[in-house]
């Protein structure tokens, strides 16, 4: 399966190669992408949104055949999950992994716009939620105070939460770990050979 890995806020595509060499030998093809914007300058991105760093992931979405994973570090998480509502029928599951350094420059009004949820069919998505530190009452805990973010959580048909016990940015601190945590989220989507066409 084509596995799009979108990184947290300030990252580039790099910042996945720990680990790509796990997913490719697990049999999926990895994407990682850095966002439009991402490393230029403030006159370069200053009309940059949301909504376009979505457009980017839902167009490289479309570029593949059949369904595909989504992993969003961090802010880029925000990212993923508005894809998936722009092609719930073509994501086989969503992977959120915990936050993110600051490493390069972004456009300012990205992780300040909202983001465009319009299709309700995205809580149909699996989705795997690979927290650094917290397990999944802790996290439960943490967002009843956050409001919308709780509500949209609850409202995911099939969400399993795994704590990693790593620091903030896995793909640095344990990229093993993480590793094998991604493969074990998509292995059950991965199409088998001797399944029938």
């Amino acid at each position: 399966m084509e596995v799009i890995l979108v990184p947290g806020l300030w990252l580039t595509a790099s910042s996945w190669d720990p680990v790509l060499p796990a997913l490719r030998e697990a049999g999926h093809t990895p994407v990682p992408l850095t966002l439009p914007g991402v490393g230029g300058t403030a006159a370069e991105t200053a009309d940059i949104t949301m909504d376009d760093w979505v457009a980017a992931v839902a167009a490289e979405v479309d570029r593949h055949e059949g369904p595909v994973g989504l992993v969003g570090h961090s802010g880029g998480g925000n990212v993923v999950w508005g894809a998936a509502a722009a092609r719930p029928d073509r994501v086989a599951r969503v992977v959120f992994v915990d936050t993110a350094p600051l490493t390069r420059s972004i456009p300012a009004r990205a992780p300040t716009s909202p983001v465009t949820l319009d299709d309700d069919r995205r809580f149909g998505v699996p989705v795997t939620l690979l927290m650094g530190s917290l397990d999944e009452a802790a996290l439960r805990a943490e967002l009843a105070r956050w409001g919308p973010y709780a509500e949209e959580l609850a409202a995911i048909d099939d969400a399993t939460v795994v704590r990693l016990g790593t620091g903030h940015w896995p793909q640095f601190s344990a990229p093993a770990a993480l590793a094998r945590a991604l493969v074990e989220a998509f292995a059950e989507d991965a199409p088998r050979e001797d399944a029938p066409a």
